[in-house]
């Protein structure tokens, strides 16, 4: 009886060891996938120097249509990236002696960060000889670090897979000029496989997952309809539906970044 009984007790103890290791997989991994979510683990003061860098960087984008308020324009470019710079600085000293948790893996924060911080002053001084072009490029280069170094730390915000979805969707338009289907169907496809990596896992860049998707969705219709145009559809057709494609693609990128 007693051979039975210690025979039981040690069954139940194997399968409590057992359930605990499981529950401490299942914890730990849920705690990685999550570690992104977290609001305070740094993604949200970069989210912050990444929307005002956009603000100037839309000033920038509007001058060629807007002769008459050059100026203004670029007034309120160099105040904005002056500010994304102040902010990028302030949110340095937070992390003196290593990176945010979140950018842990990334050995090369310092120098990514060094680097962001040198193109922003390049936008500042563009701003300030008046070279808008020049200043809207270093932008630019500005938004590709980040992304980069999200990149070389794991991350991967739904802005910065729509940052990718507008570089590849300019490509595709000259492309589309030259009327090779063996060069278009790539990059449609990479489109669509972007997309489909922005609907899959959705994250803004203040670390929580974004609770209306409404926008995403009209930007994923909104492929979805350029993309079944492209054989069938006149060229103005195309324009059209291209235009509204990337119309709804930048909304939602100010909605996730």
């Amino acid at each position: 009886m007693m051979k039975k009984q210690q025979k039981r007790n040690t069954c139940l103890a194997v399968v409590i060891c057992f359930l605990f290791v499981i529950g401490t997989w299942v914890f730990s991994d849920y705690g990685a996938a999550k570690s992104i979510h977290s609001a305070d683990n740094g993604l949200s003061g970069i989210s912050q120097v990444r929307r005002t860098l956009r603000a100037a960087c839309n000033k920038l984008k509007t001058i060629d249509s807007q002769v008459e308020s050059r100026a203004i324009l670029l007034q309120e470019s160099v105040a904005e990236s002056r500010q994304a710079l102040i902010l990028w600085q302030e949110f340095r000293k937070s992390y003196p002696e290593s990176a945010p948790a979140v950018y842990g893996q990334n050995s090369n924060w310092s120098r990514s960060a060094d680097d962001i911080e040198q193109t922003i002053q390049q936008m500042i001084a563009a701003n300030l000889n008046g070279d808008a072009k020049k200043a809207f490029s270093s932008c630019g280069e500005t938004c590709q670090k980040f992304v980069v170094m999200n990149e070389q730390a794991g991350i991967e915000l739904t802005t910065d897979i729509l940052f990718q979805f507008r570089k590849t969707a300019k490509l595709l338009m000259a492309t589309l000029r030259e009327n090779d289907s063996a060069k278009i169907d790539p990059i449609v496809k990479t489109l669509l496989s972007l997309r489909d990596r922005a609907l899959a896992d959705p994250v803004d860049g203040t670390g929580a997952p974004v609770k209306s998707q409404q926008a995403l969705k009209a930007f994923s219709g909104a492929l979805d309809a350029f993309a079944a145009s492209i054989q069938s559809a006149d060229k103005n057709m195309l324009s059209h539906r291209y235009a509204t494609m990337m119309s709804e693609m930048e909304a939602t990128y100010d909605l996730y970044l």
